[in-house]
Formats: C-alpha cells, sequence, structure tokens
C-alpha cells in the first residue's frame, strides 16, 4: 500500500504518476482501501489514485467518524480530493460517489460504481434491495458480536463467486491489513448504507456514469441493475457474469476492461495512456 497522505478527518493514499488523470476509489463498508489491491497494478498505469479510507476503517478514534450524514462526508470529500476527478465506489462507497457526484457535479468527470444499489434495503417500490428483516438481524449482530458479523460478511461478499473459497480467503487476507473497525462507527455507517437514497439523483443524473452488477451477488441482487437501467435510460449498466458481490478478487479483468472502455468512450483517459 503506498505511504499515507492524510489529513485530519479522512486518510488518502495516493498512487501513481500525478501527470495521470485522477481517479478517487471509495471502498465498501466494513474494510478498508486495502480491498483495492489486485486492481492497483493496472490501474496506476491509466490514472493517478486517491484511495480514501472511509472513516469506520480507521483504528485512531480521533479520526473515525461518530455521526455519519452524507452531507458531512461530502463537504470532507470537497476539501481533501482533487477539484476534479473520476470517482469509483464499490457498494457503500459507490452509493458515496454517487451522492458526491450528484452534490458536485462541477468536480465529477465521471462516475463508476461496483456493486452499488441506489436503494439498499427493499422496500414497498423498490423490490430489488435486502430484506428489511434481514438487514436488522445482520445489525443487531453487528451490535452485539462485532467479529462474528464481519465474518459472516465476509462469506456473503465472495458468495456466488465461481472461485468463492479462493475470493474468501483473498478478501480476508486484503482485510487483514486493514485497522481493526471501531463498533460505533460500523453501526452509524450501516445504519447510514440501510437509509441512504439515490434513486431521484439516479433519475436525473446527466454527467458519464457506469454501473456495474454481480451476477451472483448476495448482497445486491442483480436484478436491480435493469431496474436501475429504467431509471435513467442515459446510465451505462453493465453485469458481470460469474461473479460475486466483490467481482475483481479472482476477474479483476472484466472490470479493469469494463473501465477503460467507459473512460475511453468519454474521453477521460490521456492519450499516451489510451490503450
Amino acid at each position: 500500500m503506498p505511504i499515507d497522505q492524510s489529513s485530519s478527518v479522512l486518510r488518502i493514499h495516493q498512487l501513481g504518476d500525478p501527470q495521470r488523470p485522477d481517479l478517487v476509489l471509495l471502498h465498501g463498508w466494513g474494510s478498508c482501501s486495502a480491498v483495492w489491491e489486485p486492481l492497483l497494478c493496472e490501474m496506476q498505469k491509466h490514472f493517478y489514485l486517491h484511495l480514501l479510507d472511509l472513516p469506520f476503517s480507521l483504528a485512531d478514534p480521533q479520526l473515525v467518524c461518530r455521526v455519519w450524514d452524507p452531507d458531512w462526508l461530502i463537504e470532507k470529500f470537497a476539501k481533501q480530493l482533487p477539484e476534479t476527478a473520476i470517482w469509483c465506489g464499490f457498494s457503500l462507497g459507490g452509493m458515496l460517489a454517487l451522492a458526491y457526484a450528484n452534490a458536485c457535479p462541477a468536480r465529477v468527470k465521471g462516475v463508476v460504481t461496483i456493486c452499488s444499489n441506489p436503494l439498499f434495503v427493499a422496500n414497498s417500490d423498490w423490490r430489488w434491495g435486502m430484506q428489511p428483516d434481514t438487514f436488522h438481524g445482520f445489525l443487531a449482530e453487528v451490535e452485539t458480536d462485532t467479529e462474528k458479523a464481519l465474518k459472516r460478511f465476509s462469506a456473503l461478499v465472495s458468495q456466488g463467486s465461481v472461485n468463492a473459497l479462493s475470493d474468501l480467503k483473498a478478501y480476508r487476507d486484503l482485510c487483514s491489513s486493514c485497522p481493526l473497525p471501531d463498533k460505533t462507527s460500523l453501526i452509524v455507517s450501516l445504519n447510514l448504507l440501510g437509509a441512504i437514497d439515490l434513486r431521484a439523483a439516479l433519475s436525473q443524473m446527466s454527467m458519464p456514469a457506469l454501473m456495474m452488477y454481480a451476477q451472483h451477488d448476495a448482497l445486491v441482487p442483480v436484478e436491480a441493475a435493469a431496474a436501475v437501467a429504467a431509471l435513467n435510460p442515459s446510465l451505462e449498466v453493465e453485469v458481470l457474469e460469474g461473479a460475486s458481490h466483490i467481482p475483481w478478487l479472482s476477474q479483476p479483468q472484466p472490470v479493469l476492461n469494463q473501465m477503460k472502455r467507459f473512460c475511453r468512450e468519454h474521453n477521460l483517459l490521456q492519450l499516451d495512456c489510451d490503450v
């Protein structure tokens, strides 16, 4: 992992050539920026990477966010990240990238999400999410036995992959390099995951946007892909075959190919790295 370039609230790691286009990477719930490791070697050939550790991933209590609010996070993103960049987020990170793009469109050249649902928990008018009883049961488990809940979550992340066992090991190995998540901030960030609703923002989005879904995702139903496409026909929606909730662990190339294609087609790559 590259050298820490953190400031007082968010830890941000830079990697690659600053002359390349800026790409911000936001990880998902319960992990840290280390989960991007399998993609970094190839990504830095094309982008200058800004890997953000969301506040719940930090062991230092002075840096942990106790009350999660999208507006607070957006303010911190705007202060600490590049003036303009491509934004890419995984799961909760993708939701936050979309929220930032909606709030600060002039600062976002394009947005890519990986296995991000605009509404994570299903309701009467959005059937393509996690069932409320399942979500609240998991929240209760985080409160009573955080370590057990994180282990179960890692199994769900890799479930459905054609290489599920090796993906599970890879995910746990990557997360082992993360600081032990703070219980309180895990709970409040999980509550945010369950509350945020980006459907209206997506329906109005006009900037280039690619949303990738996984065929065998155990956390975000693949049916959400068609529902998202129906919200806004200008969005690019792709389904990665044979993939789980974190599709790049054993199959990084389809994710990289989609990202490079998207950036080429929207002139987000420089000519010398457009390969």
